[in-house]
């Protein structure tokens, strides 16, 4: 142990120190532990909030979706999909068509965003086959059997609607919708099913037909809008995103799960990081503690740094005695407050401490998703204020001459 740090735990432990700066140097240490507590309980229930959303539009979206810009149909299919399979990352391909409409029902109307599938390849990109709670997927194939095709609706649009399994809904495609001597294109459908994405976007605005039925609303005949692609690693989307750009030129556009909700994800990320600082003036309020206790303290010893000085002691090692004062309670508090905030966080994940209430919540606990990189930056970001808290009067103490010790006294 070096001689500073052996004076440093000798003043902390002195009980000739003034009752008020025992209580400052608590005061201290506790803020700086609720601080650090709160900023890493906090981070982890916004990060299991953003996991449970990602995990949500993954199962849900492909990991990637192609399309040509400005361009209402895909060229080359055939030769699309062969050098897009040869690229030895795609683990499944599906084409869909989508397109706006409105979609009527005996009580009200919404406009809607109707997507064309093909329901034998879908599951091979997406996970919609399991969202569908009430029907079956599998029902649009039997559309020649009935007399209109099927849709399958997302279930917050279908309450909207006010319709049930089987009922008729009329759509009406908004392509053409803008020229004088071109009447839209209109059809009835069957409701062959609801899904719940649980994600409002897609339940209020989402709805599902087979491409056959998407080509003749839309008029495509044969086309299709575009491919949705799944990689064997969801993290290579972004690398088989640039591959195809390069491969077809840049007239096409290939978006991954993460492009399409890209302000999403940034609106959430920016809302961690203002938490982040809003919670740090916790610990900054603990950090000023930790400087009028210290001040205080130099200014109790001031006979004790006399001392020392006379007795050859240099203004450094003074400096390094109360910056490892500050040290030692800033480390109390940061420590003690990531083993509490990994312990809630960790009882909450195993056991869920906390409920919430499943009919307006669709989680039925607090989400909690501890991440290594949070707890470094929160005990970086305390650390640093409790070195920054310690200069000034580490300073103050150093500057000391053993005259103005002996006129003090």
């Amino acid at each position: 142990m070096s001689f500073e740090v052996f004076i440093s735990r000798r003043y902390l432990k002195s009980k000739k120190r003034t009752g008020f700066i025992s209580y400052t140097t608590y005061i201290s240490i506790l803020g700086i532990f609720l601080g650090v507590t709160a900023l890493i309980i906090t981070m982890s229930i916004m990060n299991g909030f953003e996991g449970i959303v990602i995990k949500r539009f993954q199962s849900f979206d492909s990991h990637l979706k192609v399309y040509y810009k400005g361009m209402d149909r895909f060229p080359g299919e055939k030769s699309f999909i062969s050098k897009v399979s040869s690229t030895g990352m795609v683990s499944g391909i599906s084409p869909y068509i989508e397109g706006k409409a409105i979609i009527t029902s005996p009580e009200t109307s919404a406009g809607i965003i109707l997507m064309g599938i093909d329901v034998k390849n879908i599951d091979k990109v997406s996970d919609i086959r399991n969202k569908v709670t009430f029907g079956s997927l599998s029902y649009l194939e039997t559309e020649n059997l009935d007399p209109y095709p099927g849709i399958i609706l997302g279930r917050v649009l279908a309450d909207k609607l006010a319709v049930k399994l089987y009922d008729e809904v009329q759509i009406i495609s908004t392509r053409g919708m803008g020229g004088l001597l071109r009447r839209p294109s209109t059809m009835k459908f069957l409701v062959k099913g609801f899904f719940e994405a649980e994600i409002a976007e897609y339940d209020s605005y989402y709805s599902f037909i087979t491409l056959n039925s998407a080509r003749k609303l839309f008029r495509m005949k044969n086309g299709i809008t575009g491919f949705e692609i799944n990689s064997y690693n969801i993290e290579d989307a972004d690398k088989l995103a640039e591959e195809i750009k390069s491969t077809f030129g840049t007239q096409i556009v290939c978006k991954t799960w993460y492009d399409l909700h890209r302000s999403l994800f940034v609106s959430m990320k920016l809302e961690k990081w203002a938490t982040l600082i809003v919670l740090s003036l916790i610990i900054l309020v603990a950090v000023f503690n930790i400087v009028s206790s210290l001040i205080m303290l130099v200014l109790e010893k001031k006979k004790e740094i006399g001392i020392l000085k006379s007795m050859g002691c240099s203004s450094r090692s003074i400096s390094k005695i109360f910056i490892n004062e500050g040290l030692i309670v800033g480390l109390i508090g940061i420590i003690s407050g990531i083993i509490t905030g990994f312990t809630i966080c960790f009882l909450q994940q195993k056991y869920n401490l906390i409920p919430l209430p499943t009919d307006i919540y669709i989680i039925n606990s607090l989400p909690v998703k501890m991440e290594a990189l949070d707890f470094v930056l929160i005990g970086v970001i305390a650390f640093i204020l409790t070195i920054a808290s310690s200069l000034y009067p580490a300073r103050m103490a150093s500057k000391l001459t053993p005259i103005e010790t002996i006129r003090a006294e």
